[in-house]
């Protein structure tokens, strides 16, 4: 590399830092957590990963030929990672905080609703379901599909997949005979009945498709259709990692679900606070999350007959099979919390007076 090419990289390089500023874009944490993991959320140790700065130069690089192809190519070279979960994580962690829009809301969807799941590390997994906990009262609703339809197959996604693109290219190459047509292709996309991996399959293409040019009113039915599929993808996650074996996650996702499903608070509190959860590892995790979102908001405002009493005696029962630690000092809280009275993290304060109605030895 000569040092005019050197010099003029340097000066293009420097040009996108002042256009790139301090702030974080979704595009790139995206590309290094789609580098740094197989299709099927496995960890690789090779990948091409990139800042913002390195992301706006490629695209200055790709658009303008600037450089050559001897500089792209050495731009793009994959590199060995010496912790590709930890580079998951702090990807991960950097998408959550990008401030958001329709188009990054898209991105965090598609992201999020595959490695919630599919990640191998567990803290990712919670970082990712917390996110989409995060994200999914910003969505519209969507109407619910068709609970008896069957879940469509690889093969049908893939023909409603081909469809969507083919007719975007055609349509956006000359609008003015476009009729129905991407409407048509979208409302297909947007009424498939199809799994998580599908559903996020199906928003890529159209983050894809949407990174190309966001505006006009041509492509008003695609960025409907994303935030549809991104609706889909968030509730389809949550709800496939409430089976989560880490606590952890399952913690996270559970916590996510009061966000996504708020009509089903009562019931999954109960369950995260009564369900037995066999085969989960840290059950307590589970626990624990539900005392702290108790003590912090107080029980959900449901019209169910015995559902606050019941609540407030597995609490208990909860509190008195505990010798101390976080589920204890939560336990105490939340007990507070309910009954409107000064927080004590004291057991014996609430034990003494509900405990021997009920048949328990009093504390000592």
């Amino acid at each position: 590399m000569g040092p005019l090419h050197s010099l003029r990289a340097q000066l293009a390089l420097a040009a996108l830092a002042l256009l790139g500023g301090a702030c974080q874009l979704a595009a790139p944490r995206v590309h290094n957590l789609e580098q740094v993991h197989q299709p099927d959320g496995r960890p690789k140790r090779d990948a091409q990963l990139l800042n913002d700065l390195t992301w706006l130069a490629g695209r200055v690089m790709r658009s303008s030929n600037f450089g050559g192809e001897e500089f792209q190519a050495q731009a793009t070279q994959a590199k060995r990672i010496k912790d590709p979960l930890g580079t998951c994580l702090a990807n991960v962690c950097a998408l959550a905080r990008c401030e958001r829009d329709q188009a990054v809301a898209g991105l965090q969807a598609a992201t999020f609703g595959w490695l919630a799941v599919d990640c191998t590390n567990p803290l990712s997994r919670e970082r990712c379901l917390l996110a989409l906990g995060e994200l999914a009262p910003l969505l519209p609703a969507v109407p619910p599909l068709d609970p008896e339809a069957p879940v469509a197959t690889p093969e049908e996604v893939k023909t409603v997949f081909d469809a969507l693109v083919a007719t975007t290219k055609e349509v956006l190459a000359a609008p003015g005979l476009a009729g129905n047509a991407l409407s048509e292709a979208c409302a297909r996309a947007g009424s498939l009945k199809a799994d998580r991996a599908g559903t996020v399959r199906l928003l890529r293409a159209v983050n894809a498709i949407l990174a190309q040019g966001e505006r006009g009113a041509v492509r008003a039915p695609l960025r409907e259709l994303r935030l549809v599929l991104a609706r889909r993808a968030t509730e389809l996650a949550v709800r496939e990692a409430l089976a989560d074996l880490d606590g952890r996650a399952r913690a996270a996702a559970f916590e996510a679900a009061l966000r996504t499903f708020p009509d089903e608070r009562a019931e999954r509190l109960s369950w995260a606070l009564s369900d037995p959860m066999p085969g989960l590892v840290e059950r307590d995790a589970v626990t624990l999350r539900a005392l702290e979102l108790v003590a912090a908001h107080g029980l959900p405002p449901v019209r169910l007959e015995g559902y606050a009493e019941s609540l407030h005696a597995r609490i208990l029962d909860i509190l008195a099979e505990r010798r101390g630690g976080p589920v204890t000092v939560a336990a105490c809280r939340a007990l507070a919390k309910i009954e409107g009275r000064s927080e004590s993290l004291r057991p014996e304060t609430w034990l003494v007076q509900r405990l021997p109605a009920r048949g328990v030895p009093t504390p000592p």
